[in-house]
């Protein structure tokens, strides 16, 4: 199983409509809901081995009874979540179709959804700190938000010394080991939790995507994601990819930083 089951687990409805608040804020409330809606229809496709090739059909009137949209307002809503990236569409008539359908695919990157849940004060020069982290890692997403993002555009002047400030960063990169020592991995007792989570760490910090993020971890940011992920066991979370899930919820540890501040609000 792949990374979208992370996704869904997070953001997928079912006999109710549930809408992320913070996906919401970012991508707006119609597109988060269909969204949400799409994740629970892929869900439900995959878990009955009715997906072709990646896609399952969600026909307008189906959307329509299920959330109460329009054509117009699903095509709006659609057409917005394609060039986020966050699904394909396509038209087609497959395997077993008497006639073409409305399909659609959830785009396989984790890493992509959890940038809309990154604060984007992140993104100022402020906010840059010493531990390389550069705000967003999607170079396309820097470009498509920058105008829209809640901040003034900062003068020449200032983009600049932005520019500037993350070429020095860059110059700096820290290693896989600096980042181990920076984390505190090493004072984990039990080897295998140990060696998992830097195994988890290497693959991170090797993915273009999270590079920047994982620079940032902390020991507080693993403790967060270990009983983050103990809890979803527990609870009888389907986990098919336990690493690319464990992967998923450090970063998202590390954006919102640490879990456990948000469990003791």
């Amino acid at each position: 199983m792949n990374s979208i089951q992370s996704i869904i687990n997070l953001l997928r409805s079912d006999n109710y409509i549930t809408t992320n608040k913070t996906l919401s804020r970012k991508i707006g409330l119609v597109p988060a809901t269909i969204y949400a809606e799409m994740l629970s229809k892929y869900y439900y496709y995959q878990q009955n081995n009715q997906l072709k090739d990646g896609y399952f059909y969600l026909t307008i009137p189906t959307l329509t009874d299920e959330i109460g949209l329009t054509r117009e307002q699903q095509d709006t809503a659609i057409n917005k979540l394609i060039k986020l990236g966050l699904i394909e569409k396509k038209v087609a008539k497959l395997k077993g179709d008497e006639a073409p359908k409305r399909y659609f695919k959830i785009v396989d990157n984790v890493a992509l959804v959890l940038e809309y849940f990154q604060d984007k004060q992140e993104k100022t020069p402020s906010s840059i700190d010493n531990t390389g982290f550069v705000g967003n890692t999607q170079n396309d997403m820097s470009e498509k938000h920058k105008t829209n993002s809640g901040f003034p555009t900062p003068n020449r002047n200032k983009e600049l010394d932005y520019i500037n400030n993350i070429q020095s960063i860059n110059q700096e990169d820290p290693t896989l080991e600096e980042i181990f020592e920076q984390s505190r991995v090493n004072t984990f007792e039990d080897d295998e939790v140990k060696e998992t989570i830097k195994q988890a760490i290497k693959e991170l910090h090797t993915d273009a995507d999270t590079r920047q993020i994982i620079k940032r971890v902390k020991i507080e940011h693993i403790t967060d994601a270990n009983t983050r992920y103990k809890f979803e066991f527990d609870a009888g979370t389907q986990i098919n990819d336990p690493m690319q899930y464990y992967k998923a919820i450090l970063i998202k540890c590390i954006n919102h930083g640490g879990l456990g501040k948000l469990f003791k609000a």
